[in-house]
């Protein structure tokens, strides 16, 4: 998501979590941190002052990805990171080979709207689970519904675009309690759960190519793809997206119904 958008959910989990946050300390890593100023500005700060925190960001080897991951982490650690208080790092969190220097490393885990987007949810928790301490937290948002995933099912009938979108799914499409589902994954994994619930949010302001550039930002398969079949997919995307939807320019803004905000805390 955009930083603007991104910003706001995670400014509205600050606050929602703000008590709990303050006592959040030692050793803390935030999936998937993008280009750093949210992790810095906004979570970091909101930790208690012992708290010492990584931003991770998603890596592929060999694919024009990683190369792009590696350079935001770059700039990440150049612009927003501190000595010995915050750094940035890249990690493909859906790895089956989690490096050893992250099993039983930190004792919190942060993931803002982006863990919808795995290929392999389950292998992601499982990694987040190994990645803890006894006694750890996991501190997450997930979007659990929305008009893009819709859209996105339309895409990959399209033969020019299904090779890429085939591993591609919606793990809580059209589930009236996505939670309940999101809850049973947590608990096969290991997760004791203290918090699990499903709200509507609304980006009234929004402006909806502006939204919509958002939400493209976040397809990872997108690097995967020609330069101009990255076009024509956002372009077809977009056609979609207002065709199905309806605009309500009046109202200058569209409803993002259904964004699961999630607390879990590991077995001891």
């Amino acid at each position: 998501m955009s930083d603007d958008i991104q910003k706001r959910n995670v400014a509205h989990f600050v606050q929602e979590f703000e008590y709990e946050l303050k006592d959040v300390s030692g050793k803390c890593i935030n999936v998937d941190s993008g280009f750093g100023e949210i992790t810095r500005n906004i979570l970091l700060p909101a930790l208690n002052q012992d708290a010492v925190m990584i931003g991770e960001n998603k890596r592929k080897a060999k694919t024009t990805e990683s190369y792009a991951s590696e350079n935001m982490v770059e700039y990440a650690n150049r612009m927003h990171g501190i000595d010995e208080l915050l750094r940035y790092e890249t990690l493909d969190i859906q790895t089956k080979g989690l490096p050893e220097k992250y099993i039983a490393e930190f004792d919190h885990v942060f993931s803002f709207p982006v863990l919808h987007f795995c290929n392999d949810i389950r292998q992601g928790f499982e990694n987040i689970y190994n990645m803890l301490r006894p006694g750890g937290t996991f501190f997450m948002l997930w979007v659990s519904s929305h008009d893009m995933f819709k859209i996105l099912e339309i895409m990959a009938e399209n033969k020019r675009f299904a090779s890429y979108l085939y591993k591609y799914t919606a793990s809580f499409l059209d589930l009236d309690r996505p939670q309940v589902k999101l809850k049973k994954l947590f608990r096969s994994v290991g997760f004791r759960i203290h918090h699990c619930s499903n709200r509507d949010m609304n980006f009234i302001n929004t402006d909806p190519y502006v939204f919509l550039l958002t939400i493209m930002s976040a397809f990872t398969f997108l690097h995967e793809m020609p330069s101009d079949r990255v076009e024509n997919f956002k372009n077809e995307f977009t056609w979609e997206y207002m065709k199905e939807n309806k605009y309500t320019r009046a109202a200058g803004g569209r409803h993002i119904p259904s964004i699961n905000s999630a607390r879990t805390k590991i077995i001891e």
